[in-house]
Protein backbone atom coordinates (compact mmCIF):
# COMPACT_ATOMS: atom_id res chain seq x y z
CA UNK A 1 0.00 0.00 0.00
CA UNK A 2 1.45 3.40 -0.96
CA UNK A 3 2.08 6.14 1.60
CA UNK A 4 -0.73 8.18 0.05
CA UNK A 5 -3.19 5.27 0.22
CA UNK A 6 -2.27 4.60 3.89
CA UNK A 7 -2.70 8.28 4.74
CA UNK A 8 -6.04 8.39 2.90
CA UNK A 9 -7.23 5.27 4.75
CA UNK A 10 -6.20 6.80 8.09
CA UNK A 11 -8.07 10.02 7.32
CA UNK A 12 -11.16 8.06 6.25
CA UNK A 13 -11.11 6.02 9.49
CA UNK A 14 -10.61 9.14 11.58
CA UNK A 15 -13.51 10.89 9.87
CA UNK A 16 -15.89 7.92 9.99
CA UNK A 17 -17.51 8.98 13.30
CA UNK A 18 -17.89 12.55 11.99
CA UNK A 19 -19.54 11.23 8.82
CA UNK A 20 -21.95 9.19 10.91
CA UNK A 21 -22.97 12.28 12.88
CA UNK A 22 -23.35 14.44 9.74
CA UNK A 23 -25.15 11.86 7.62
CA UNK A 24 -26.16 12.97 4.17
CA UNK A 25 -29.44 13.05 2.37
CA UNK A 26 -30.29 9.65 0.87
CA UNK A 27 -32.17 11.43 -1.93
CA UNK A 28 -28.93 12.81 -3.46
CA UNK A 29 -28.21 9.75 -5.65
CA UNK A 30 -31.86 9.67 -6.72
CA UNK A 31 -31.81 13.39 -7.53
CA UNK A 32 -28.61 13.20 -9.57
CA UNK A 33 -28.88 9.82 -11.29
CA UNK A 34 -32.56 8.80 -11.33
CA UNK A 35 -34.59 12.01 -11.80
CA UNK A 36 -35.98 13.04 -15.20
CA UNK A 37 -33.82 16.13 -15.79
CA UNK A 38 -34.30 16.45 -19.53
CA UNK A 39 -38.09 16.75 -19.74
CA UNK A 40 -37.96 20.53 -20.35
CA UNK A 41 -35.44 20.30 -23.21
CA UNK A 42 -37.16 19.78 -26.55
CA UNK A 43 -35.77 18.34 -29.78
CA UNK A 44 -33.36 20.82 -31.33
CA UNK A 45 -32.76 22.62 -28.01
CA UNK A 46 -29.86 22.41 -25.65
CA UNK A 47 -28.08 23.65 -22.57
CA UNK A 48 -24.58 25.11 -22.24
CA UNK A 49 -22.60 24.73 -19.02
CA UNK A 50 -19.50 26.61 -17.95
CA UNK A 51 -16.68 24.30 -16.86
CA UNK A 52 -13.88 25.58 -14.65
CA UNK A 53 -10.95 23.55 -13.30
CA UNK A 54 -8.50 25.11 -10.86
CA UNK A 55 -5.67 23.16 -9.32
CA UNK A 56 -3.17 23.92 -6.63
CA UNK A 57 -0.24 22.20 -8.40
CA UNK A 58 -0.07 22.33 -12.18
CA UNK A 59 2.55 19.53 -12.21
CA UNK A 60 0.05 17.15 -10.60
CA UNK A 61 -3.31 18.19 -12.02
CA UNK A 62 -2.47 20.07 -15.22
CA UNK A 63 -3.19 23.63 -16.23
CA UNK A 64 -6.24 25.52 -15.08
CA UNK A 65 -9.04 25.39 -17.63
CA UNK A 66 -12.26 27.28 -18.32
CA UNK A 67 -14.44 26.05 -21.18
CA UNK A 68 -17.94 24.94 -22.16
CA UNK A 69 -19.92 21.72 -22.05
CA UNK A 70 -22.96 21.59 -24.35
CA UNK A 71 -25.87 19.20 -24.24
CA UNK A 72 -28.10 19.12 -27.36
CA UNK A 73 -31.27 17.04 -27.76
CA UNK A 74 -31.48 15.51 -31.23
CA UNK A 75 -34.71 13.54 -30.79
CA UNK A 76 -37.44 12.67 -28.28
CA UNK A 77 -39.25 9.32 -28.34
CA UNK A 78 -42.80 8.48 -27.19
CA UNK A 79 -41.63 7.73 -23.62
CA UNK A 80 -40.02 11.16 -23.33
CA UNK A 81 -36.50 9.78 -23.56
CA UNK A 82 -34.02 12.01 -25.34
CA UNK A 83 -31.17 11.25 -27.70
CA UNK A 84 -28.47 13.61 -26.51
CA UNK A 85 -25.28 14.81 -28.15
CA UNK A 86 -22.86 15.87 -25.42
CA UNK A 87 -20.04 18.21 -26.48
CA UNK A 88 -17.12 18.31 -24.05
CA UNK A 89 -15.06 21.49 -24.43
CA UNK A 90 -14.41 23.68 -27.46
CA UNK A 91 -11.50 24.57 -29.73
CA UNK A 92 -8.21 22.75 -29.11
CA UNK A 93 -9.62 21.17 -25.92
CA UNK A 94 -12.67 19.69 -27.70
CA UNK A 95 -13.32 15.97 -27.40
CA UNK A 96 -15.34 13.97 -29.90
CA UNK A 97 -19.07 14.48 -29.24
CA UNK A 98 -20.67 11.73 -27.18
CA UNK A 99 -24.03 10.34 -28.32
CA UNK A 100 -26.22 9.20 -25.43
CA UNK A 101 -29.49 7.54 -26.56
CA UNK A 102 -32.72 7.15 -24.60
CA UNK A 103 -31.84 9.43 -21.68
CA UNK A 104 -34.03 11.00 -19.04
CA UNK A 105 -31.18 12.00 -16.69
CA UNK A 106 -28.61 14.68 -17.39
CA UNK A 107 -25.42 13.02 -18.69
CA UNK A 108 -23.40 15.87 -17.22
CA UNK A 109 -23.67 14.20 -13.79
CA UNK A 110 -22.41 10.86 -15.12
CA UNK A 111 -19.59 12.60 -17.02
CA UNK A 112 -18.59 14.58 -13.91
CA UNK A 113 -18.57 11.49 -11.68
CA UNK A 114 -16.45 9.60 -14.23
CA UNK A 115 -14.04 12.55 -14.50
CA UNK A 116 -13.70 12.83 -10.71
CA UNK A 117 -12.99 9.09 -10.40
CA UNK A 118 -10.46 9.20 -13.25
CA UNK A 119 -8.65 12.18 -11.72
CA UNK A 120 -8.56 10.56 -8.28
CA UNK A 121 -7.30 7.31 -9.79
CA UNK A 122 -4.58 9.19 -11.67
CA UNK A 123 -3.35 10.81 -8.45
CA UNK A 124 -3.80 7.94 -5.98
CA UNK A 125 -4.24 4.74 -7.99
CA UNK A 126 -6.97 2.17 -7.49
CA UNK A 127 -9.60 0.25 -9.39
CA UNK A 128 -11.99 2.39 -11.44
CA UNK A 129 -15.16 0.42 -10.54
CA UNK A 130 -14.27 0.34 -6.84
CA UNK A 131 -13.58 4.09 -6.76
CA UNK A 132 -16.78 4.92 -8.67
CA UNK A 133 -18.81 2.90 -6.16
CA UNK A 134 -17.06 4.65 -3.24
CA UNK A 135 -17.75 8.08 -4.77
CA UNK A 136 -21.43 7.14 -5.23
CA UNK A 137 -21.59 5.94 -1.63
CA UNK A 138 -20.01 9.19 -0.42
CA UNK A 139 -22.65 11.16 -2.34
CA UNK A 140 -25.38 9.03 -0.81
CA UNK A 141 -23.97 9.08 2.71
CA UNK A 142 -22.65 12.61 3.18
CA UNK A 143 -23.94 15.00 0.49
CA UNK A 144 -26.77 17.41 1.32
CA UNK A 145 -29.58 18.89 -0.78
CA UNK A 146 -30.30 22.59 -0.33
CA UNK A 147 -33.35 24.37 -1.75
CA UNK A 148 -32.29 27.56 -3.55
CA UNK A 149 -33.60 30.21 -5.94
CA UNK A 150 -31.90 30.40 -9.35
CA UNK A 151 -32.08 32.81 -12.30
CA UNK A 152 -32.94 30.98 -15.52
CA UNK A 153 -34.08 32.63 -18.77
CA UNK A 154 -34.74 35.88 -16.91
CA UNK A 155 -36.95 34.21 -14.29
CA UNK A 156 -36.30 33.18 -10.70
CA UNK A 157 -37.05 29.48 -10.29
CA UNK A 158 -36.93 27.00 -7.41
CA UNK A 159 -33.89 24.75 -7.67
CA UNK A 160 -31.79 22.41 -5.59
CA UNK A 161 -28.09 22.51 -4.83
CA UNK A 162 -26.10 19.39 -3.90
Amino acid sequence: MSHFARALAAVCLALAPVAAIAAGDPRVVELLFETRHLDLIDKGSGVTYRFEKKGSDERLVGKNLTDELRLNVSSVNGKGERDVVFHVFTGDQARDPQNWPDLTINPLFVWYLDRAVTNFRYLAGGDNRYLKRKFQMALRDSAKIQDIKYEFNGKTIDAQKV
